[in-house]
């Protein structure tokens, strides 16, 4: 009788403190006090130990409802963060867009340049061979040769310029279509289809706690692996590091033609959206975590609570 009325007082205090707990440790207060009550033989226990041991499970019960509703609530919160990391990437698509123009810009100009030096070319050419021809003194020609050299390196080194704009261009292109399948595919099917934990009980949890758990953890391994994706492609992408390179010359070239965001505004609202989806992550392991550990501790309750049911009722 004492040992069950110090359960009954350390269950209450549990029940009362529930919804008030923010670190998810509300069902383990008393697990010292349910692991006594298992070890329990039948045969030392009374039958009021069977009321006893169904508050128990209320309560036990009681708690893991309410760590699911913050789960529900985290995953919920994800619509806001998801919807960020959507116009942020949008921001890109628009910056490389502005990339793209100039780059036409700075390709159309090095095409005049490439036709103006053919043209000098092929008449220091010709000067070459009108100079042979008139046997002119070896001073002269050898002028005439140095000239027609430098045109030749001078058009070499424009031609190669030119190949790695357009280059730039397709990378720019290829980065865009990547965008649009990241944007459009990926992040959109991680989007909960509302934004209130009630749908969730509805079509993920039901009082299925293993499939909930399930779906938990594979719902935060696709938003990690979905953030690292993003954070490759922002800061370890050698092309992408290449056009801002190149647009930050072309900028300070064409100052009247910046009209869209930096990327080291980009950077730094990325930052933002990638710190607030890591912290909601880790609240999905450790919420996943404590769920995991009361289901196991309520399924072991339940199979107490029908042995002392069939021993004393019987």
């Amino acid at each position: 009788k004492k040992q069950s009325s110090t359960v009954f007082v350390s269950v209450h205090s549990v029940m009362s403190s529930a919804d008030d707990d923010t670190e998810d440790t509300a069902g383990l207060h008393f697990q010292s006090e349910i692991h006594r009550y298992l070890k329990l033989r039948l045969k030392k226990t009374e039958p009021n130990c069977v009321l006893t041991l169904d508050y128990l499970r209320c309560a036990m019960s009681n708690v893991v409802q309410t760590l699911v509703y913050k789960l529900m609530c985290v995953h919920a919160s994800t619509y806001h963060v998801l919807s960020a990391l959507l116009r942020l990437l949008s921001d890109v698509e628009v910056y490389l867009n502005g990339c793209n123009s100039l780059l036409l810009v700075e390709e159309n100009k090095i095409k005049e340049k490439l036709d103006e030096l053919s043209t000098k070319k092929l008449r220091s050419k010709n000067t070459v061979k009108t100079s042979k021809q008139l046997d002119l003194a070896k001073d002269l020609q050898n002028v005439v040769h140095n000239d027609f050299d430098n045109l030749r390196d001078m058009r070499l080194a424009t031609n190669s310029t030119l190949s790695a704009i357009i280059a730039d261009r397709v990378h720019i292109v290829e980065m865009q279509s990547f965008l649009r399948f990241l944007a459009g595919t990926k992040i959109k099917a991680l989007f909960p289809r509302c934004n209130e934990p009630a749908s969730y009980t509805l079509k993920h949890y039901d009082g299925d706690f293993q499939r909930f758990l399930i779906y938990n953890m594979e719902r935060a391994t696709e938003l990690r692996c979905m953030m690292e994706e993003c954070q490759l492609f922002l800061y370890e992408n050698d092309p992408l590091n290449r056009v801002i390179n190149k647009n930050k010359t072309l900028v300070m070239k064409y100052p009247q033609k910046q009209n869209h965001k930096q990327m080291t505004d980009i950077h730094r609202e990325f930052d933002v959206v990638n710190d607030q989806m890591t912290n909601m992550i880790h609240a999905m392991d450790k919420h996943g975590s404590a769920l995991q550990e009361l289901y196991e501790m309520q399924w072991r309750l339940k199979k107490k609570f029908v042995l002392f049911v069939k021993y004393h009722w019987k």
